[in-house]
């Protein structure tokens, strides 16, 4: 993992084909998973061979140049996380439609004129909710924990998918109304609303950016009918929240099979424009 403020251009032009910006980077597992599919790919490509994938630390004031740093020294795909994916957006040169609608973007692509973004996130979770429990968000009534990037692609992806209710939550009340009123505007005859009752939850998503073990928002022993519990975060020990769905004996799982779909999603986008004469995988 390195610092974008001790990266030296050697290292970059020797190395940094593919990387990650991240406020908090050291703790991602996307250079280890990227990695193992570049020197799997590279059996059939060899022009992949020397391709990398780097975790690059980046504080909030260091966006923008940091983008632009990278671009100068041909970075050619970058994968955005906590939290720029919103920041991000007015700082490219485009992006797809779908990243447009959502507001946020995961997936940086070098174009001559600038990066260009989309966003694997909704796709990344509706396959770890398939792989995990069997279940496809159409007909659910979900509680969405959060209202960043992260949460914005899920609540998008939810509603696409025909979510019966998507029901919002997030400590700081007005972002969660920005994020309702955003919803409405794609989805005007979509209930969506801020949480209020546990009953009739099917299912929780926790997609916030809040420390793995730090208190939790939501008393799991309230919801009457049992949901089923995704984190999108990940690490070394289980989230608060996964252990005390763990002792309700409620299905549940972490961040890793989203990243993995979202990752593989993202690889696909890069080779698929070609970079470096590539094809997907």
């Amino acid at each position: 993992m390195l610092t974008i403020g001790t990266s030296s251009p050697e290292v970059l032009n020797k190395a940094g084909q593919l990387g990650l910006i991240a406020a908090a980077a050291s703790t991602s597992e996307s250079p280890k998973l990227h990695n193992r599919a570049l020197r799997w790919l590279a059996h059939s490509h060899p022009e992949l061979q020397h391709w990398q994938y780097q975790a690059y630390m980046v504080a909030p004031a260091q966006l923008a140049e940091t983008l632009a740093f990278f671009h100068e020294k041909g970075l050619l795909g970058l994968n955005v996380s906590h939290p720029h994916k919103m920041a991000v957006m007015p700082l490219l040169a485009g992006c797809d439609e779908a990243a447009r609608r959502i507001g946020a973007c995961n997936t940086l692509t070098w174009t001559p004129k600038g990066y260009w973004g989309t966003n694997t996130d909704g796709l990344g979770l509706k396959k770890a909710l398939r792989c995990c429990f069997g279940i496809e968000p159409k007909g659910q009534s979900l509680l969405l924990i959060g209202a960043g990037g992260a949460a914005r692609a899920a609540a998008f992806m939810a509603l696409e998918q025909g979510c019966r209710h998507l029901w919002l939550f997030n400590r700081t009340q007005s972002h969660a109304l920005n994020l309702q009123r955003d919803l409405l505007k794609r989805f005007p005859s979509a209930a969506v609303d801020l949480w209020t009752d546990p009953n009739g939850i099917t299912g929780i998503i926790f997609a916030a950016a809040a420390p793995p073990q730090a208190p939790l928002p939501i008393e799991l022993k309230d919801f009457a009918l049992r949901p089923w519990v995704y984190d999108m975060r990940y690490g070394p020990m289980p989230s608060s929240l996964l252990l005390a769905a763990k002792r309700l004996g409620l299905p549940h799982a972490d961040g890793r099979p989203m990243l993995r779909a979202q990752g593989m999603a993202a690889l696909r986008v890069w080779l698929n424009k070609g970079l470096r004469g590539a094809c997907a995988p």
